[in-house]
């Protein structure tokens, strides 16, 4: 199986000579970090254990001057190998990783006394009453806790069959999810090109395949695999793994930078998240400057509390995090938090929507769709959901990222218990429906009184003042018995548009209004001068009137007659001239100029100059 074992504790506390009597590898690769005696970066060595095979093993600093690498180093980790000195104990440091490590939700906890070769039995036995101390009222309250010595190599086959224990005791990895990969280096090799390295949280990735760096969106491709310093085909879950990309140089990653499939994931500068507070941070005041530490990222943020002014000391609450630039993240994932400066962790949580949008302090429904995304709990997020009104639900399903198919089952229990009506892809709140069936009736309504001779609203018009998407309002439409679409028009249904008798008459005289007068039509004020103007509207509205231009109708009898006569002419003399448009149409250069312009318009006529002719018959309209 892939996973990962993290290293936290004290600066000094021997966490990377333990690792060298574990792996034989040192991990402090950088001159640096040898010529100091201090581990300053992340370093990386293969563990491998009787049951759970080859596992990746991450040493992290432990001075707080680098407390951001360690940051870096833990979103991964599946189980955590705490050190401590057996001649200091616990120390400020490594209740700051302990913290750490329970804010990021690792998994399992070893802790290891090292250095036990320089303290009596007795001084061995405290430091450990003091770790249990430290460990009492927390999930890790049970953890092994081993006595070793790294210089004399005692205690280490203990140590090795508990973190054995550890790992066999999580749940298998999913490898059929998207692959994520967090990047913690980036760099380049002679000879090979690009190469990031990083812990596979999720999935798979093969040889090949074409990936996608966010938050920049760059696409790139996989040339090579390494897993724990070995070529491979694939790298799974769980996995220390270094890739060898194309299509991408080093200049445009950097450390925080996440590698996925295309489409996956989304870059955001904001993100919703459930926030603990450690009971030895000052208070968070709205709109304070944190550092937010995710997977390998750190970003600038400005906490938005949400229903309240502040979070007390050791408690929780809502808080909108406003990035300072692009980040990705996932519902689900863990973070930590830090205070601008003095630099000191805050606390952390849990992100709940990774691309929300900007939501007032006071609003109740989304503290009541935040508070059921924390419970996690599939049919509560859905019906917290809708009380926004709708949820569509492949967003819905993306934004949680879960299997679709317990996320159908759970869609199935809110519509089953009445509350909800699916409509395609949307979910609808009943009541929510209901408004707005009724909002439409009543515009609709009103619309059909004041025009009773139109044949319905614009459709636009209508989708506008409802404040309805476009997919969202169609879908509607069509899923309404009580009202039609016509075109681009919508009615309601039990509306009839049948003329009374004098009213036929009078259409009857407009036609003919424009049928006498040919391509020398009346203007507007010439007929509602004289007629209705809901009877004219409506020869417009139903296509007898057409438009040619801004105040030019023609009748659609004349203006088809017209064509066949310009076709005849064509046919007969070749390409004509506007004059001779004019003499075809017998009409003036006043009305002769748009009806030509609105024939090239429509692809029946073909300018060529000064002259027109026929466009391909496929083409005319």
């Amino acid at each position: 199986m892939g996973a990962i074992v993290g290293t936290a504790g004290h600066v000094d506390h021997g966490k990377t000579e333990l690792v060298k009597a574990l792996t034989g590898v040192d991990t402090d690769r950088w001159e640096e970090e040898k010529r100091r005696g201090l581990t300053i970066d992340l370093g990386f060595a293969p563990l491998d254990l009787p049951e759970s095979g080859r596992a990746g093993l991450i040493d992290v600093p432990g001075h707080k001057d680098f407390l951001r690498n360690m940051l870096a180093g833990m979103g991964g980790v599946d189980v955590a190998l705490m050190v401590v000195a057996a001649d200091e104990g616990v120390m400020p440091q490594t209740r700051e990783h302990f913290e750490i490590i329970r804010l990021f939700d690792v998994r399992r906890l070893v802790v290891a006394i090292t250095k036990s070769d320089l303290v009596d039995d007795e001084m061995a036995e405290l430091v450990g009453l003091d770790v249990q101390t430290l460990l009492e009222q927390t999930r890790f309250e049970k953890s092994p806790i081993v006595k070793i010595s790294s210089k004399e190599h005692t205690g280490l086959d203990q140590l090795k069959g508990e973190l054995d224990s550890a790992l066999r005791s999580l749940s298998e990895k999913d490898y059929d999810r998207p692959a994520r990969l967090p990047i913690d280096r980036v760099f380049v090799l002679k000879g090979v090109g690009t190469v990031v390295t990083g812990t596979l949280t999720s999935g798979r990735i093969v040889q090949g395949d074409e990936l996608v760096v966010y938050p920049m969106g760059i696409k790139t491709r996989v040339r090579q695999i390494h897993v724990h310093n070995e070529k491979r085909d694939e790298a799974l879950a769980g996995n220390r793994v270094a890739l060898n990309l194309t299509n991408v140089s080093k200049d445009e990653m950097q450390r925080g930078d996440v590698i996925t499939e295309p489409g996956y994931l989304e870059s955001s500068v904001m993100f919703d998240v459930k926030l603990e507070l450690l009971e030895n941070a000052p208070k968070l005041k709205d709109w304070t400057r944190v550092k937010v530490y995710l997977g390998s990222t750190e970003v600038l943020a400005r906490t938005a509390i949400l229903g309240a002014k502040e979070i007390e000391p050791g408690g929780t609450g809502y808080v909108q995090l406003r990035l300072e630039k692009k980040a990705t993240a996932k519902y689900g994932d863990r973070f930590v938090i830090r205070s601008y400066s003095p630099m000191k962790v805050l606390g952390g949580g849990i992100v709940l929507d990774s691309n929300p949008e900007k939501h007032r302090r006071s609003d109740q429904i989304i503290l009541n769709v935040l508070g059921a995304r924390a419970s996690g709990e599939l049919s509560d997020i859905i019906a917290a959901h809708l009380n926004t009104g709708l949820v569509h639900i492949a967003g819905l399903r993306k934004s949680i990222d879960v299997d679709e198919k317990l996320f159908l089952n759970a869609v199935d229990v809110v519509t089953k218990d009445g509350k909800a009506e699916k409509l395609g892809g949307i979910l609808f709140d009943k009541s929510y429906l209901k408004g707005i069936r009724e909002r439409t009736s009543s515009i609709l309504e009103e619309y059909h009184k004041e025009n009773p001779l139109q044949k319905g609203m614009s459709k636009e018009e209508l989708r506008v003042r409802m404040k309805m998407a476009p997919q969202t309002f169609d879908l509607f439409l069509i899923n309404s018995s009580e009202f039609q679409v016509v075109g681009d028009r919508v009615k309601l249904v039990r509306i009839s548009l049948e003329l009374t008798d004098d009213q036929v008459e009078e259409k009857s005289e407009i036609e003919k209004f424009f049928l006498d007068r040919g391509f020398s039509p009346p203007s507007k004020d010439d007929v509602v001068s004289k007629y209705s103007s809901q009877l004219f509207y409506s020869l417009i509205d139903s296509g007898t009137l057409v438009r040619i231009s801004q105040g030019v109708l023609v009748h659609r009898d004349v203006l088809e007659k017209g064509k066949e006569e310009i076709v005849k002419a064509v046919e007969k003399k070749g390409p004509l001239k506007l004059t001779e448009i004019k003499e075809i149409l017998k009409t003036t250069r006043k009305f002769a100029v748009p009806v030509a312009e609105y024939l090239d318009r429509i692809g029946f006529t073909r300018r060529e100059g000064d002259l027109r002719t026929l466009s391909k018959p496929g083409n005319r309209k």
